[in-house]
């Protein structure tokens, strides 16, 4: 009974380890709306937990690859060898590319980090996505499974194939969604960028808003008083509070790494030319 006990104990930490990293996984691919602090920290946590999952099946592994040129292991199982080595592959390629261009947990990622690094960190990550779904649609048999035994018990398997087309058709629609709108709602690059981060962030209306000096009436003085901000803030201030989205890098506007913030640089100095005319210091 013992021996019982133990393996299911193990069994459960797998599931519950194998969920936690696909929900980890999907919420990574939004560094946009989650920041690049939560993205770094949580790739290293899901690094981690990758190493504990290949921990927990090293028997298998290390039996697969023993007996890989075996005609005794069928096709399916060489092809299951294979998915989990490339699986493994691009991880390994997402956190030392990852750790290259870190900007908040190393301090490796600076100004002169080449484009080459965020690009194969990009589709490397698009590419795990992929396997990582595989790999789980190739076990559903045994994570269903498990869930039921840890959860529920029913006695057909209605409920169980429910379960198999609600969570496939989520996760379908999950890496879609992170893919065709990784920004999670910013209908334009200029829109997304507007990130206020300065101090006079909360009085500080949008373009769409802002209220042309040029055109204000000297009747109108109360009201220009509480839509223009009375402490002007520097330009490289202004800029430093927002970023650039023309990649997943999203540098500050007042220090931008390429040419692709050129367009959200003058808008934004339009913005600010609006809001405090010619104040800057």
């Amino acid at each position: 009974m013992a021996g019982v006990k133990d393996m299911n104990k193990k069994t459960k930490i797998k599931i519950l380890l194998d969920v936690t990293m696909a929900i980890m996984f999907l919420a990574l691919m939004n560094v946009r709306g989650t920041g690049l602090a939560f993205h770094e920290i949580t790739g290293l946590g899901i690094l981690g937990l990758f190493a504990a999952h290949i921990a927990l099946n090293y028997a298998w592994v290390k039996n697969r690859m023993k007996n890989l040129f075996s005609p005794k292991i069928n096709r399916k199982a060489k092809l299951m060898v294979a998915l989990n080595a490339t699986l493994l592959l691009s991880i390994v390629t997402i956190s030392l590319t990852g750790i290259m261009i870190s900007e908040v947990v190393f301090s490796f990622g600076s100004s002169e980090s080449p484009e080459i690094l965020y690009i194969v960190h990009q589709w490397a990550s698009y590419l795990c996505l992929g396997l990582f779904g595989v790999h789980i649609a190739l076990h559903w048999r045994y994570l269903l499974n498990g869930l039921r035994r840890m959860f529920f018990n029913p006695a057909g398997g209605r409920l169980v194939r429910s379960f198999k087309r609600i969570g496939a058709t989520a996760m379908i629609v999950g890496i879609l969604y992170t893919l065709v709108n990784p920004d999670l709602g910013s209908t334009t690059p200029q829109a997304a960028a507007v990130i206020p981060s300065y101090p006079s962030a909360a009085s500080t209306p949008s373009i769409s808003s802002a209220v042309d000096p040029k055109e204000d009436s000297s009747d109108d003085v109360i009201g220009n008083s509480e839509t223009v901000p009375t402490d002007a803030v520097s330009l490289s201030e202004f800029l430093g509070g927002l970023f650039c989205t023309g990649c997943h890098n999203h540098c500050p506007l007042s220090n931008p790494k390429c040419g692709r913030a050129a367009s959200q640089i003058e808008e934004a100095t339009a913005e600010y030319q609006q809001l405090y005319g010619n104040s800057e210091a």
